[in-house]
Parts: structure tokens; sequence; C-alpha cells
């Protein structure tokens, strides 16, 4: 089933990581020995913790031509709750936007 990510409520990253750290996450996603989790602090809400801890990211593109706007995807944890995410984000302020899916 295809996430409607339009109807998903956006929260606002106030920092996270840096350009390097987000691709060296998304090169040893899959990788057995190393594991590299980053995090994502974003505005507190009551369904949701100050921070969220990215285990897995799937998924970089890039949103424009600028090498500092990313489109993000993968998995993460808030608490004890897993999500699937999407996120716009900017690596050179560190800002940007998440959408969390359904938990898995």
């Amino acid at each position: 089933m295809k996430m409607d990510w339009d109807k998903i409520e956006s929260l606002s990253i106030l920092d996270g990581p840096c350009r390097d750290e987000l691709m060296d996450s998304l090169k040893y996603a899959y990788d057995k020995d190393v594991r590299l989790n980053v995090k994502f602090d974003v505005e507190f809400t009551e369904r949701t913790a100050r921070f969220l801890t990215v285990l897995r990211i799937t998924r970089v593109g890039h949103e424009d031509g600028s090498g500092r706007s990313f489109c993000v995807e993968g998995i993460c944890r808030d608490g004890d709750v897993m999500h699937t995410f999407v996120a716009w984000y900017n690596t050179r302020n560190r800002t940007g936007v998440i959408k969390l899916g359904v938990f898995l």
C-alpha cells in the first residue's frame, strides 16, 4: 500500500546531521558490521519525542541543484514506536520538514 504523504502531519526539523553523516548513514544502511544512526531534532508535540533516531536511511535524492537540499526516506524510532518517514532536509542550515508514516 502506498502512503499518501499529503495527508500526514509535518514536523519541523530544527537540527540534524551534516551532509557527510547523512550520506554515510545511507552508505551503511544494510551493512551487518557497521551501524550509523543519525538523529533529527524535531519540534516537540504531544505525539513525538524531542529527537527522532533514524535507524536506516533507505533513499536520498537531490531536491534541487544546490547539493545541500535532499529528499530523505527511511525508518526511524520515536521513543518505542517505529515509523517510515520522508523528509526534505537542508544540510547547510540543518533544517527541514519530516513526515512520519504508519508505524511498522
